[in-house]
């Protein structure tokens, strides 16, 4: 977890032409800082004058750009150059049950208290569920189909205090007019966004992605830096965790891998059996009792209090390196 560095550096022209000045202005409004030294940078423009900038290194190389009239294209240039402050932990259920959103939430509100910026990003296409967990859904703020009417650039610090929040923790999800699709443009620009703004960002995935892992496209799992797989022990628990983990096998490259076990009482099946079963290391088991759904119920946001699942959850962040 780190900030940002100087990633666009201009070359050529007046001090006070019209291209530097953009650059200037649109750098300070997107938080990316704006260096005359072109050594190092992610970007290099050169100013040719008469408010154009042609790209020489970076994405786009070659691409002329017109100020002010290719501002808002400029924008999008200079904070896709700005590295992720955030680690970025997906968490993901092998099986309906396996308690994946509700580690998710629980796993969030760790960092926080140890000081450290965290958004939690909903991307069940349903979209609802975590601001009811977490009590939200009556408070104002950004959701998806907010984000779908919102033309031009997310900014990055202007999209994080835009949004609801518990716990200190920033929400970005779903309501009652609908969650979100992994594969919708909107849903990688916002969480590269978020990912400039905080210094963890936790993404409670559909299953879905589970059988994306294996397509040769680009996916959203492959930009995390940890994928968190639950599942229940039990027979089901361990073959869908193991077909999940041989799923994400295939795919190539991609985030760290562990597991996370949900127990209830009486199970014969021990989580350490689980983790074997699927090749994945065993990073926490949340100990199954009635009190946990119970608080739910009564509006307790999942792992506000001690128990197994908050304990779960501790025992992943320092697992991950999420906290100090």
């Amino acid at each position: 977890m780190g900030g940002t560095t100087a990633v666009v550096a201009v070359r050529g022209g007046a001090p006070d032409s019209a291209g530097r000045d953009a650059v200037r202005r649109l750098g300070e409004l997107g938080g990316v800082r704006v260096s005359d030294d072109w050594r190092g940078a992610a970007i290099v423009l050169d100013d040719v004058g008469s408010g154009e900038l042609v790209v020489v290194a970076g994405p786009e190389v070659g691409a002329r750009l017109q100020v002010p009239r290719d501002e808002e294209r400029l924008l999008d240039l200079l904070l896709g150059a700005v590295p992720a402050r955030a680690t970025r932990v997906g968490v993901v259920g092998a099986h309906g049950g396996s308690g994946a959103t509700m580690l998710a939430v629980a796993l969030a509100s760790v960092p926080v208290r140890a000081g450290i910026p965290v958004s939690l990003v909903d991307l069940d296409p349903a979209g609802g569920v975590v601001e009811l967990l977490t009590g939200l859904e009556r408070d104002p703020g950004t959701r998806w189909a907010d984000l779908r009417r919102q033309e031009g650039t997310l900014l990055p610090e202007r999209l994080a205090t835009s949004l609801p929040a518990f716990e200190h923790v920033r929400l970005l999800g779903g309501d009652l007019r609908g969650g979100a699709d992994v594969d919708e443009p909107v849903v990688a620009r916002a969480v590269r966004a978020v990912a400039q703004a905080a210094e963890v960002v936790v993404l409670d995935l559909p299953r879905t992605v589970l059988f994306r892992a294996q397509d040769s496209r680009p996916s959203l799992i492959d930009d995390l830096d940890h994928l968190v797989l639950t599942a229940s022990a039990g027979l089901r628990g361990g073959a869908a965790a193991a077909a999940a983990a041989r799923a994400l096998a295939r795919s190539s490259g991609g985030p760290e891998i562990s597991l996370v076990v949900r127990r209830r009482s009486g199970e014969d099946v021990l989580a350490s059996d689980v983790a074997e079963a699927c090749g994945l290391p065993l990073r926490g088991v949340v100990r199954h009792v009635r009190t946990l759904d119970a608080g739910v119920e009564h509006g307790v946001v999942p792992g506000a209090r001690r128990g197994p699942l908050r304990a779960a959850a501790e025992e992943v962040a320092d697992a991950l390196g999420l906290l100090p």
